[in-house]
């Protein structure tokens, strides 16, 4: 869901770190994410006029007795007009 709505965002391009932290959150509570905030979001601005919306993160479950399960997610989704 996450990779989703961050691939999404970044296809809009041309918006302000603010407006895009909001649109994240929006869709964060349309979507019902609660692993990870758009906060948690990093917006990288580029040189040349591009940037890139950045995420790092861990999911944590337990499976039984003392073992959990934990994945890792990062992805990087280029974003124009930053």
């Amino acid at each position: 869901k996450v990779a989703k709505v961050v691939k999404s965002e970044a296809s809009e391009g041309n918006m302000d770190p603010l407006q895009v932290r909001n649109s994240l959150q929006r869709r964060w509570d349309i979507d019902d994410i609660t692993i990870i905030t758009p906060k948690d979001i990093l917006i990288e601005r580029g040189q040349n006029g591009g940037g890139a919306l950045v995420y790092n993160y861990e999911a944590r479950t337990h499976l039984f007795y003392n073992v959990d399960l934990v994945l890792t997610f990062e992805g990087r989704e280029p974003v124009k007009g930053f």
